[in-house]
């Protein structure tokens, strides 16, 4: 039996489900509502019952699901949360694998820097050979960011509302007259499957939508049913050269997984619209057919599709079949140049370059774009596209239009006006247009300090003329940043690199209509080293703990300012220890007489005590004692000449355990009286 394979792999869109609330429920049926909304794909109640049940249990397998939960629904930042947790705190290597997964979640947000240590640490520790493999992969991929194109003529931006839902939208083409096709959900609105009669009904159709005089677009229209059949999903759709067929493809869904049939289907248009849809029956079998996109090989027409059909190079390969008048050649898989272990997905062709995503190669996070042309004979070397078509989400379903000055692609990155699902903007992917401009304004951003060039930095710049998101760049191997600008706008620069303070820069493109680059250099500051962790010692009854910061003017008995960060980290200490008892003791100096330095001492004792109650402690567990100056710390004994600073060391507070833990961990002190020595 072949592997079931996800939604968005071979539909282009990953199906989460929303199942009927449940009001109360003990620990037992918690666990097994979450697990049974796990396996349907309703993550979202999967996530409640899981995290209801690990309030109770505090069970790290059950975040270690709740994690899992939020990565399969690309919510990163909460999923990040959770796997970060479980490995840095994993003392026994129980969740060493979810490493993997946590750089996984970095890498997707854009945390390349955060991302590739995770990623080292993984392959160098993991005895998971295919584990070993792929971070190896994301690895190349982040070192080599320096040599993508940056693409900066190439502006992506989503298309309008009508177009893009809080659902699913993807595999859009551009039809001969100008009018654009693509694939969605049923409905303009998040559905709650609640049965398997509902969860019927929201299957994926193909649309048309088209151009309107504003330049944006009309308002959809479902194709008929000779294209859209009832309990099918339908998408990833394709025209001819000529424009007169249609491929497109037809698959069952079991949720977020495919089921047993996936199948390319032809419709060919008349006067009347498209008629009804033919199966391609001759590259057919017991395998997957899906994504299909014409094409040109060896002089004959072709059509390039997706399979997970025997004899592949790993999961979903690309093949072509020849167009035999009305029929089909048999398939051929176009290679190992084109197709890896991984997964290839979402073909087009244009004038011998094809285009398609990929996970096989080195990219910039989930699956990336890239293309290899064709010289007649062989496929040349395949490339990345680079950044703009490419960002740390996944991004695909890339086409041209027939003079290529425009396109479309599918990409699940955010944008201000992404509209969100059930309180979250992770669940799908829009479709985005990209337009090359003919006149390019741009920044060329440099990060440096009072020594020269840093590498590791990022910059964000601001549109403070549309409020658009910001757009984000880190680089790694260089300290050059590049962006596209438009003209009569103002800008906001910031430049950050951990370790120095960050700082910013505002300048504006007016009057500029020419090809120009704004150049802004940005000299950083250095932030000081951190202080050295304190070392810790253990502490037990009766052993005097000295506090070396609570010392008093010669015959005073008050607080001085710089006491109270000591009695500030006691008052901690007795918080964490609530059935601490303490004795806290006060010592003077020999300078007086031995009745009148037992009395001063004990005042000093009562007024460090009083401090403490008043901070909220309970007067019972702290016993304040004066010892006056029976027990001097250094030469300074009584008849002996000392410097008033040496005496002073003497005059100082001390507290011990008197009763509760047998032992506490502190804080080490560090003498005063050692660094004057």
């Amino acid at each position: 039996m072949k592997a079931l394979l996800t939604a968005i792999t071979i539909i282009g869109f990953a199906m989460i489900s929303w199942g009927q609330p449940i009001e109360k429920a003990n620990y037992k049926t918690m666990i097994e509502t979450a697990d049974s909304a796990y396996n349907s794909n309703d993550y979202i109640n999967a996530i409640k019952w899981y995290g209801d049940a690990y309030k109770e249990s505090k069970d790290k397998n059950l975040s270690a699901l709740m994690a899992d939960v939020y990565f399969k629904m690309g919510d990163y930042v909460k999923a990040e949360k959770r796997y970060d947790r479980l490995v840095n705190k994993d003392k026994t290597g129980e969740f060493s694998e979810d490493r993997y997964r946590l750089a996984r979640t970095m890498l997707y947000q854009g945390k390349y820097g955060e991302a590739l240590t995770e990623f080292r640490t993984y392959a160098s520790t993991t005895e998971d050979l295919d584990g070993k493999v792929s971070a190896t992969l994301y690895i190349n991929g982040i070192e080599n960011m320096d040599k993508l194109s940056d693409n900066i003529e190439a502006v992506v931006t989503p298309l309008d509302k009508v177009i893009n839902s809080a659902l699913s939208e993807y595999s859009p083409r551009q039809y001969v007259d100008g009018t654009l096709y693509y694939a969605a959900l049923v409905g303009k609105k998040a559905i709650e499957i609640k049965d398997e009669e509902t969860a019927e009904e929201s299957t994926s159709r193909i649309y048309m939508a088209a151009r309107n005089k504003e330049g944006g677009y009309d308002e959809p229209i479902e194709l008929g049913t000779q294209i859209n059949r009832e309990g099918f999903h339908q998408g990833n759709l394709c025209f001819s050269e000529d424009g007169k067929r249609m491929y497109f493809t037809r698959a069952k869904l079991n949720g977020n997984e495919l089921g047993d049939y996936a199948k390319i289907f032809v419709s060919n248009k008349n006067d009347s619209g498209w008629g009804g849809a033919e199966e391609m029956s001759s590259i057919q079998g017991d395998y997957y057919t899906t994504q299909p996109t014409s094409g040109q090989l060896y002089g004959n027409e072709v059509i390039f599709f997706v399979s997970d059909m025997p004899g592949g190079f790993g999961g979903m390969d690309i093949y072509y079949t020849t167009v035999l008048g009305d029929g089909y050649s048999s398939p051929v898989n176009l290679g190992q140049t084109i197709n890896t272990p991984e997964d290839e997905i979402t073909p087009f062709y244009k004038d011998g370059t094809l285009y398609f995503a990929s996970q096989g190669y080195p990219g910039l996070g989930g699956f990336d774009i890239f293309y290899a042309s064709w010289d007649g004979s062989d496929w040349s070397d395949v490339t990345n596209m680079g950044f703009n078509y490419n960002s740390s989400y996944d991004d695909q379903y890339l086409s041209l239009t027939p003079d290529g000055s425009k396109g479309f692609l599918t990409t699940y990155r955010p944008h201000k006006d992404k509209k969100s699902i059930k309180g979250s903007k992770a669940c799908c992917p829009d479709i985005h247009q990209v337009e090359l401009r003919d006149i390019i304004i741009d920044l060329l951003a440099y990060i440096e300090d009072e020594k020269g060039p840093i590498i590791g930095g990022t910059v964000e710049v601001i549109d403070l003329s549309t409020g658009e998101e910001p757009s984000t760049k880190s680089n790694f191997t260089t300290n050059d940043f590049n962006f596209l600008l438009d003209s009569d706008h103002d800008y906001l620069v910031r430049y950050s690199k951990e370790g120095y303070f960050p700082d910013s820069v505002a300048f504006n493109t007016v009057g500029v209509l020419d090809d120009y680059t704004v150049k802004k250099t940005m000299v950083l500051k250095q932030k000081p080293p951190p202080p050295p962790e304190p070392e810790t010692q253990v502490v037990t009854k009766n052993e005097s703990i000295r506090l070396n910061n609570i010392y008093y003017d010669f015959d005073k008995s008050n607080i001085l300012p710089d006491a109270e960060q000591d009695l500030f980290y006691l008052k901690e200490i007795m918080e964490e220890y609530p059935s601490l008892v303490i004795e806290l003791s006060s010592h003077t100096d020999a300078q007086g007489t031995s009745n009148y330095n037992k009395r001063l001492s004990q005042r000093r004792a009562n007024s460090a005590a009083r401090w403490l109650t008043k901070a909220g402690l309970d007067k019972d567990r702290i016993k304040p004692v004066g010892y006056g100056e029976s027990i001097i710390l250094n030469q300074c004994i009584e008849g002996v000449s000392c410097t008033d600073d040496e005496h002073r060391f003497n005059r100082r507070t001390e507290f011990k355990i008197l009763d509760g833990p047998e032992s506490i961990i502190i804080k080490t002190p560090v003498s005063n009286w050692d660094n004057q020595k």
